[in-house]
C-alpha cells in the first residue's frame, strides 16, 4: 500500500496545488477532505510541502514561502492552453458516466439555474 506521501506527489499532483491554493487564501481544508484525504493525509501534505520549501510554520500559522508563491503562480499559469483558452477546474471535474447512466446536478444548481430564468 503506498504511503500518503507517494499517494500525493504522484497520483494526486493536482492536490498540492489546490492545498497551496487554500494556504494563500487562508481557507479551510474541506475541499481535500471532499476529494476522499483523511486527516492523516493531509498532515502528510503538510509536512510534504513543508520539507519542499513550499510553506512556513510559525506559532501555529501557516503561510507560504516565496518559492511555495511561485509554483503557485506558475500552476495558475501553465492553466492556460497555448491559445488563451482555460482548463477547466480540478474540483468541478465529474467522472465520464456510464453508457446507462444519467447525471442529476445537484440541487442547488437546479435552484439557482431556476433563479436565472433558464
Amino acid at each position: 500500500m503506498a504511503s500518503p506521501i507517494s499517494t500525493v506527489s504522484t497520483d494526486k499532483s493536482g492536490d498540492i496545488k489546490l492545498f497551496l491554493r487554500l494556504i494563500y487564501h487562508n481557507a479551510k481544508l474541506n475541499p481535500l477532505l471532499e476529494r476522499g484525504y483523511s486527516y492523516s493525509q493531509v498532515a502528510s501534505l503538510l509536512n510534504l510541502a513543508e520539507k519542499e520549501g513550499l510553506i512556513t510554520i510559525t506559532d501555529g500559522q501557516i503561510a507560504l514561502t516565496d518559492r511555495g508563491f511561485n509554483s503557485l503562480n506558475k500552476a495558475a499559469l501553465s492553466n492556460l492552453y497555448d491559445k488563451g483558452w482555460i482548463r477547466p477546474l480540478e474540483e468541478e471535474k465529474v467522472e465520464p458516466l456510464g453508457d446507462n447512466e444519467l447525471y442529476l446536478p445537484p440541487r442547488s444548481t437546479v435552484r439557482s439555474l431556476r433563479r436565472l430564468g433558464h
